[in-house]
């Protein structure tokens, strides 16, 4: 089932001689005999035992196979504690014991995997400081004797054993010294672990689906263990066993992490009050700091750890939601002046950008893996323009519809490279939405941040939230900066009286929405993500439009609840709705419309060089339009003094104006 031999090594050494040479690895010698393709059902089907070890935390694919044997054990070891240092074992278990837990405690056999647990019919085990990369699968079936050993790249995942991407199985069937060997090295290694449940944690999960305070398995110990902890610091590790570590280094005393320590029942008695303590504190910044988390092999999604029932959707919560928010938009129509329709566009490619942003991060990763490109999925927004437009209310209502709670916005004055590190650590998935930022704070910090969006990649954070800023103050964003971010200029300004006659309707309407509607649309969404990430995976030359299939599920929606698509809801395209120069020019298009019509006597125009020249008011104002012309030959723009010079056939082509003096112009101009 396999094209090519693989070395494998543990460094716990499973070898009977126990040699103590850190440079000594294990290689098991085979010989290949053949190929074939088969499915994860095939390699398991017609076995009563299973003996693994997975170093993945993805582990929602475990129900599937346990349901498959009378007799099941499963170590889950983890790249992780090649840094054994106490709080990197304690973190590591945890994170474990918190993605079984959603595991059984989502899952429709429940009932059935806590019971097989309970009689000793599935056992789990978690490393304790032991350092393991394997993957190993061993199987028996006990009435036939007939055995199997699987090893090679898989983890025990949906994605490794449903040929979503490469991976290597090695087979070997009916091989007793394989099958001796692999696993007196299982036993070996599950010396070195810890039960993954204790009984009172099964009898919680039994009561309430939940447990409160997950601790990890290393201190339910009654007994004391001999750990000796070693430094690897040429190791990158997976982010949220990094979080936590840290977290349990604060209220791990220190004389536990020497060379050779031996962890006491009372060490454990003073962990676990601190451990209380700390938990309590996570809890109440829940309430401020919102996580939305994804789960991409089974379509599950999670606020603030508790299951969104996909399945349970208020169809009527749906609809009205979805009436509200057209309502928000066409209201516009008599409360507003201005460019409405270019307004309601803008704010609707604005909302398609909210609702899809949750995905960004892994689709991102998945993109940087494989040398994609990033600005496929732009992580910061920028909704400016003039006061009274209905950007914040509109920010407000995006975040209701996605979370069904309300989550506090940011003041701009918080707008803070510090402050945005600090809070993407502890939010999750929902956006946050900074309200007015200033000019200076989005120089200061926001250009920096949007130029340098790779951070949480390379740190594998793949819950990261994107960034939402609102502003009265920005003139501009930098056209060096529009790949990496979306632009939504907004233009109307709402009658003042009419605004505030209308304040209490829209805040009263933004306090019934539900996410019924997010929910609905998270349904949708996932297999379209699934089939996009595969495609990034496997086809070089695809360009995935995340935009253009939100757009659609949008226009689905819309359809399916109200009867039919707003005139605004056309379907987007990344291309053409949120990089191409009619949308992130569209201020500098206004600018020179507005100036060319009210004002001709500021331009120059030589239709020899082919250059437009425009003499702004002032240098400032000068410096904010030339920093709007698109880079590259076709626009050519300079600056000198306060006046801005560019391409003329690519300014005609832009705002869709023959720039060129009429008789009665220049008459004027002369005088």
């Amino acid at each position: 089932m396999n094209r090519q031999i693989s070395l494998f090594y543990t460094n716990e050494n499973p070898n009977p001689t126990k040699t103590n040479d850190k440079n000594v690895i294990q290689a098991t010698n085979v010989k290949f005999i053949g190929s074939e393709m088969t499915n994860y059902s095939l390699l398991f089907d017609n076995y009563d035992e299973l003996y693994a070890i997975t170093y993945s935390t993805s582990i929602n694919f475990i129900p599937k196979i346990a349901e498959k044997f009378k007799k099941c054990e499963i170590i889950f070891g983890n790249s992780t504690v090649l840094n054994s240092s106490l709080e990197y074992i304690c973190a590591f278990q945890t994170k474990i014991k918190e993605g079984l837990i959603k595991t059984i405690s989502n899952d429709t056999s429940k009932e059935k995997l806590i019971s097989l647990i309970s009689n000793n019919l599935l056992s789990l085990y978690i490393s304790r400081s032991t350092k393991s990369h394997e993957k190993i699968y061993i199987l028996k079936n006990s009435l036939t004797n007939k055995t199997r050993v699987i090893t090679g790249s898989a983890n025990l995942s949906y994605i490794a054993f449903n040929g979503i991407q490469r991976e290597q199985f090695i087979v070997f069937d009916n091989d007793i010294k394989a099958y001796n060997h692999y696993y007196e090295l299982f036993n070996d290694f599950k010396m070195s672990c810890d039960t993954a449940f204790s009984n009172s944690e099964l009898l919680t999960l039994k009561k309430n689906s939940q447990i409160d305070d997950i601790l990890p398995s290393l201190l339910l110990n009654d007994k004391p263990i001999a750990l000796t902890t070693e430094k690897d610091n040429n190791v990158s590790f997976t982010t949220d066993v990094e979080k936590l570590a840290k977290k349990y280094k604060s209220i791990i005393p220190s004389e536990l992490n020497k060379t050779k320590f031996i962890l006491k029942p009372e060490n454990n008695t003073k962990i676990k009050l601190e451990l209380k303590k700390l938990k309590t504190d996570e809890k109440e910044k829940k309430k401020i700091y919102p996580q939305l988390d994804l789960n991409y092999e089974n379509n599950t999604a999670y606020f603030n750890d508790i299951e969104l029932n996909l399945n349970d959707i208020n169809s009527e919560n749906v609809k009205n939601t979805l009436e509200f928010f057209n309502t928000f938009l066409t209201n516009f129509d008599t409360i507003s002046a201005g460019d409405i329709k270019e307004a309601k566009r803008n704010y609707f490619l604005l909302a398609n950008w909210f609702f899809a942003s949750p995905f960004f991060p892994y689709l991102r990763y998945n993109e940087f893996v494989n040398n994609g490109n990033l600005t496929n999925f732009p992580i910061y927004a920028v909704c400016y323009g003039s006061s009274n437009g209905g950007k914040t209310m509109f920010a407000k209502m995006l975040s209701k519809m996605l979370t069904g709670k309300d989550i506090p916005i940011k003041n701009g004055n918080d707008f803070k490279k510090t402050e945005i590190f600090a809070l993407k650590d502890v939010i999750h998935g929902i956006p946050i939405i900074f309200d007015e930022v200033s000019q200076a704070k989005f120089k200061e910090h926001g250009e920096e941040l949007i130029k340098y969006d790779e951070y949480e990649i390379k740190n594998m954070n793949l819950t990261y939230p994107a960034i939402l800023m609102t502003s009265n103050d920005i003139k501009c964003v930098k056209q060096e900066l529009v790949k990496r971010l979306f632009s939504c200029p907004i233009s109307i300004s709402i009658d003042r009286i009419r605004a505030s006659n209308n304040t209490k309707i829209i805040r009263t309407g933004i306090s019934k929405i539900t996410n019924d509607f997010y929910k609905q649309y998270l349904n949708k969404m996932f297999p379209i993500v699934k089939d996009m990430t595969i495609k990034i995976q496997t086809d070089e030359n695809y360009i995935p439009d995340i935009f253009f299939e939100s757009s659609k599920i949008l226009q689905e929606l819309f359809n399916t609840y109200l009867g039919y698509i707003p005139e605004y809801a056309n379907i987007a395209k990344r291309d053409e709705d949120y990089i191409s120069a009619k949308v992130t020019c569209q201020n500098l298009i206004r600018k020179l419309k507005t100036a060319w019509k009210l004002e001709k006597y500021n331009f120059e125009i030589n239709e020899k060089e082919n250059r437009l020249v425009y003499n702004a008011p002032d240098h400032n104002k000068a410096t904010y339009l030339h920093s709007e012309i698109p880079v590259g030959l076709e626009f050519d723009p300079y600056i000198s003094g306060s006046k801005v010079s560019l391409n003329l056939d690519a300014a005609k082509k832009l705002c869709n104006i023959n720039f060129k003096f009429t008789l009665k112009d220049k008459l004027i101009l002369k005088k």
